[in-house]
This record gives C-alpha cells, structure tokens and sequence, in this order.
C-alpha cells in the first residue's frame, strides 16, 4: 500500500484481520513505498526492532533492579530464546517487535518520571503508549504494568498515584473496545463459545503453564497449536492437573511476599501482560510463541534475580560452585541458541512452516488449509483440492477451506464444482463476502449474469467498500451492455482503491463503447501507469477510432 493521503486515511480506519494495527501496517506500508516487495528490507527492519528490544530490556531491568548482571542475564535470555523466532523471523510478526519497542520505551520514560519528577518523561510516556497501542492492542495492559512498577518501589497508595494514570486507562479502554469490535467483525476466526466459563478457566490455566513449560523446555515449539477437543462432554486431564499445578504456583508465589516483592513483580508481569490472550473473553488463537514476546521479561527478570542471588549469596564462598553455576548458564545459552538457529530454518518458506506444523500436529485443519494455499499460488490445483479437502476431513465446518476449494476449482475450469463448494461457504456463514463475490464471477463467467448481479451485489450489501466487488459487478454489468452503470460501478471500486489498476482499464472500455474517447484515453493511460496489461488491439482501435485526436 502506498503512502497517499487516501491510503493512509484508510489504514487509520481499517480492521485488518480483526486487528486495528494501523503503526503496523503504516510500517509496511513505508517499506514498500522504499523498497517494493523485497523481503530483506522488511526481514532487517523486524531485526533491527528486535536489536533495540533487547537493549531497551537491558535498561529497564537496570532501572529496576540497579544491577547490571540481573540486566545481562535478562536481556540474553530475551535474546535467544526459541520463543523470540515467530516474531522476528515471521514478517508479519512485526507488530510485536514494534509495539514492544513502543512499550518499552514508554515504560522506562514513566520510570523516569518517577525518578524525576519531570513531566516531559510523563507526557513522552503517555505519547508512546498511544503509539504503542497503535501497533497492537496488546498494549493495553500498559497502565496495570505501571502500578505494577509503583508495587516494586514501595510507591505509596495515594489518590495522586491513581490520578496520573486516569489517563493511561482512559486510552486503554478505548483501543480495549476497539480490539473487542475488531474481532466481532471478522468473518473466519476460531472462537471458544463452545466453552463454559469454567473450561475457560481451565484454558487459561493450560495456557499459562503451556508458556512455562515451554519457556524453560522449548521444545515442539510450532506456529499453531489447535484448540483442545472436549471427550465426553470434559477438557482433556491434562487441562484439569494445569488447573492445580498453576493454582499451587499462585500459592509459593504469594508466599515470597515476606522476603522479597521480586518474584510477585516478575510473576505479575508476565499474568498481566499475557492476560489479553488468555482466552477469558477474547477469541482466536489458543496459544501462540509470538503471545509470549513482552510477558516472558517477567519471567526472565525473576531467572536473573535467581542466578544473581545464588551467585552472590548462598555460593558466596564457594568458587568451584560458582564457576558451575558460570558454566550452567554458559551452557543454557548455547542450547537456547542451537534451537533457535534450527527453529529459524523452519521459517524458511510457507512449505516448510505447515509441514512443520503438521509433523507435530497431523490433525491441524489450518495447516492442510494454509499448505493448500501454497499449492493453490503455484498452480499445483490437484495438490491444493488434497489439502482442503483433508482440512474439510477434520472440520467439516471449516467455512475458510470450501471457499479455497471452491476458487481452485474455478481455477482448474470446473465451474460447477466451485458453485458446489461457495454453497457450502455460504451455508456455514452467510455473510461471507468473499465467497458472494467469487461465485458472482463464476455466474458471470457461465453467461447467468442476473445470478452473477445478484451474488455481487449483496457482497457489497455485506461490505461496501469491497472496491473488487464493484469492479467484477461493473464488468458484468458491460457484458449485458449497461455501460452507464457499469461506469458508476468502476468508479465505486476506484473510490475506494484509486490505484485498482484493472478498474481504470474496465471503466476506459466503457467509456470508449460510449463514445467518450476522451475519458476512455485518460483511464487507459492511469491504468498503463500502474503497470495494468493493456490489450494492444484496444488501444489500436481507441487509435483508429478517436483518429488519434487525443494522444
């Protein structure tokens, strides 16, 4: 997308995929404009954030703690760990390196203010968390992490402490409200309203002893885990024994308040941070490595307070045992940093991350959906039709899967078949636009251009601002030979894409078989400049025709 005012206009109004991430997408949206679709622009810049985390961790350990070995240790297991890779090495995993480095940053100009008492530290700090939340809303745990901070530092309870951060909470709840509408208007998202409150409960407890267990073993480490299946009306065992074992780890934790407030920051960091994806009330994924890339600071934090006191305290006087402990954490880096070297090669491809996923999980849905993608985008027809129709095998309602096979069969030239399979995305879900648009195309392609009119029109009906939609009810429309309203209609589509190459070229079409030479040579010229293929034999006859008049 490039950086027009229209298009920026459009990203600060637009869900993507459930998610208001306008810093995000804005991002990408300058890379591009420097550097196209070159993916090593893209790659470095998510390294480079990820460079500046682990420094910004590195000062914000210091700043807590006042111990530069606590800081170290912190920030290399920040670093390396397995866990990091989903959101360094996956481009799209750039709103939590941006969004993190947006946190960080408004959290240690609050720790300053603290310290200070300076209000620029104040108003820089409440000016990064609103970009922050611009990036992700996962942002929104921002002011709780603030209290959390105060709790560290004995800060006094008063009505002072509550004030500056009315505003903080303020933004939160509104980006929170935001988030919760994103979600309701996405179309394809897996959701736990299957689940009672108590399983829910259960959920997140597996979820938060899923992330230890992972953290301090990280092994079997995926893109996707899938959502837990109930057997006989109950959640799996395991569920119910995270239930206790997180419940006990509530217990000791508590239990450390009398010596050191230190293990309830680090613990609280991590509960408060990773709370918006806990499955309580939000939906989609059950569990992601990307989910973990701001929580695990409180985890990391708590590891370097552990080695430091070992280190200093109870092996004081025992150097052997020192230099064990030195060689312990020396190994435990080398093993973080094998796996995460290994783990990076999976991200290589699409191919290779699904096959992955599948090797762990055979049973994904996702994974046969999204590697029948990779085959769909090579032309490998009958491979994609295998995959989702294995990804149908184990979620017959899997509304994403029948739209894919239904426009592969359109690929393939079997235009029957993918009307078969567009009924049964519409069945599932009814106000699937996509699928109303590609079965409207497929009508149009038939000659059944009042079912093709009808399909495309309540596509627009369900989203109209669908500028493809309006461009292929606009072709249509030209095959019966309204031109008139086919014109309306590729102007719609350019209203809400002014660089949709094919609607200028469509709509010159139009205008040349009305006549309108004039506007037929400015639409096919806007279209030459965005690279769309002219058909030479048109404009040798908007030539001949217009007698060249106009060039």
């Amino acid at each position: 997308m490039d950086l027009s005012w229209h298009n920026i206009k459009t990203i600060f109004t637009t869900f993507y995929l459930s998610a208001y991430i306008p810093l995000t997408i804005l991002s990408y949206s300058l890379e591009y404009h420097f550097f196209k679709l070159d993916p090593r622009a893209y790659h470095t810049t998510n390294i480079v954030l990820h460079l500046f985390n682990c420094l910004l961790v590195f000062w914000l350990i210091y700043k807590l703690s006042s111990n530069i070995y606590i800081s170290f240790v912190t920030t290399i297991l920040f670093a390396i760990h397995p866990l990091r890779v989903e959101s360094v090495a996956w481009i799209t995993g750039r709103k939590d390196v941006l969004y993190s480095f947006l946190f960080l940053g408004a959290l240690l100009s609050y720790l300053y203010y603290r310290g200070k008492q300076v209000i620029k530290y104040y108003w820089l700090s409440l000016f990064l968390f609103i970009l922050s939340v611009l990036a992700k809303g996962m942002a929104v745990t921002f002011p709780f992490v603030l209290l959390l901070c105060d709790y560290l530092f004995h800060r006094k309870f008063n009505k002072y402490l509550l004030l500056e951060k009315i505003p903080f909470f303020v933004i939160a709840l509104v980006f929170g409200v935001i988030a919760i509408l994103g979600e309701r208007s996405f179309e394809d998202i897996t959701t736990t309203s299957s689940f009672i409150f108590f399983d829910k409960v259960l959920i997140v407890s597996y979820g938060l002893l899923f992330y230890l267990t992972k953290i301090a073993v990280p092994v079997k480490l995926s893109c996707y885990y899938p959502y837990p299946e109930k057997i006989g009306g109950f959640l799996p065992p395991i569920f119910f024994f995270s239930f206790i074992i997180i419940v006990g780890l509530i217990i000791a934790v508590i239990l450390t308040k009398k010596y050191t407030r230190k293990v309830i920051f680090g613990s609280l960091f991590f509960l408060i941070a990773i709370l918006p994806y806990l499955q309580l009330i939000r939906a989609g994924q059950l569990i992601a490595n990307r989910y973990i890339y701001i929580p695990s600071i409180g985890l990391f934090y708590m590891v370097g307070t552990g080695f430091f006191w070992l280190y200093t305290r109870k092996l004081r006087s025992v150097n052997v045992l020192k230099s064990v402990l030195g060689i312990i954490f020396i190994g435990i880096v080398g093993v973080l940093s094998f796996i995460t070297f290994n783990q990076c090669r999976i991200w290589k491809d699409s191919m290779t991350l699904w096959n992955n996923v599948l090797d762990k999980y055979p049973n994904v849905p996702v994974a046969y959906n999204n590697r029948g993608t990779v085959y769909y985008d090579k032309g490998e027809y009958d491979k994609a039709v295998t995959e989702f129709t294995l990804a149908l095998k184990y979620n017959p309602n899997y509304v994403r899967a029948y739209y894919n096979l239904g426009i592969t069969y359109d690929a393939k030239g079997e235009y029957d078949r993918a009307i078969i399979e567009l009924n049964k995305a519409l069945m599932v879900n009814p106000k699937y636009a996509a699928a109303y648009n590609n079965r409207g195309l497929i009508y149009g392609r038939v000659g059944e251009y009042d079912k093709a009119i009808a399909d495309l029109t309540k596509a627009l009906k369900i989203n109209p601002k669908y500028a493809e939609a309006y461009c292929n009810r606009g072709i249509t429309y030209g095959r019966i030979e309204k031109y008139d309203r086919a014109i309306v209609d590729f102007t719609e589509a350019l209203r809400n894409d002014h660089k949709y190459a094919e609607a200028y070229y469509n709509r010159a079409i139009a205008y040349f078989l009305i006549k309108e030479y004039e506007k037929a040579w400015q639409d096919v010229r806007k279209s030459e400049g965005l690279g769309y293929p002219v058909d030479p034999n048109f404009l040798e006859l908007l030539i001949e025709t217009s007698k060249g008049q106009h060039r």
